[in-house]
């Protein structure tokens, strides 16, 4: 499915596949995401804005996160990239 356009999918799309996590998105906007023991489901809005997040992991229960801290769990629980060159 092609991304949604809009600067909070891009954004979390990104972040995501920078820190390796695994990006899957589905239809109506619905991004999954997954590293480790940690899974996330994003939805976004047919303009690709965030509507709503559920995480679980590491023995937790889903709760639901605001975008900036969606964005600080994929930092957190991921592994940058190194820039190829």
């Amino acid at each position: 499915m092609a991304i949604p356009l809009g600067d909070d999918a891009h954004y979390v799309d990104t972040t995501a596949r920078l820190f390796g996590w695994q990006v899957d998105w589905q239809q109506r906007g619905l991004l999954s995401l997954r590293r480790g023991a940690w899974a996330a489901k994003v939805h976004f809005s047919p303009s690709g804005g965030f509507v709503r997040s559920s995480v679980h992991g590491s023995a937790r229960e889903a709760r639901e996160l605001g975008l900036s801290e969606v964005i600080r769990l994929l930092e957190r629980e991921g592994l940058a990239a190194r820039p190829s060159g």
